[in-house]
């Protein structure tokens, strides 16, 4: 079985690309205009988002399991998720490559810690989908759990 998604995948990631450099660039115009600064601006905040995503997942699943944290981080990894494999892009890295006019500064980031494991660049971005699929996968089924013991509770079904 295979699903066809007819979508302008360019067009899309043109649209959404723009945009966020208009807000990078209106949210840090009191630092700099400089495409290259705001560049690299860009990539410190894509850093900041991967670790804060994985810091309140756990904290959403260990010391604060509320049932509309972990909605909210789900949310957050599905959107995630879809850009890297529906769009098979990351808006952030496309973003930063043309604000520095080179190299996203995220990429070689990752393009580092590969060679430090000596794994081959596009194994290791294949393997960093794969673990991301997975872990949708499986917060999915953790979530739609708490539901169903929440809905359980609430309309006191007894099992």
């Amino acid at each position: 079985m295979r699903f066809i998604l007819d979508i302008d995948k360019e067009k899309v990631v043109s649209y959404l690309e723009s945009k966020l450099r208009s807000l990078i660039a209106f949210l840090f115009q009191w630092i700099s205009t400089d495409g290259e600064v705001l560049g690299y601006i860009l990539g410190v905040h894509h850093f900041m988002i991967s670790i804060i995503i994985f810091i309140i997942l756990f904290i959403s699943h260990t010391i604060y399991p509320a049932l509309w944290l972990q909605g909210l981080v789900l949310f957050c990894l599905f959107l995630i998720w879809v850009q890297h494999v529906i769009l098979r892009v990351c808006i952030l890295i496309v973003a930063e490559e043309k604000l520095t006019n080179g190299r996203a500064p995220f990429f070689q980031l990752v393009n580092d810690i590969s060679n430090f494991f000596k794994i081959p660049f596009d194994r290791f971005i294949e393997n960093i989908l794969l673990a991301e699929t997975i872990s949708i996968a499986s917060f999915t089924l953790a979530f739609i759990g708490r539901i169903s013991v929440y809905l359980h509770e609430y309309y006191g079904i007894k099992i």
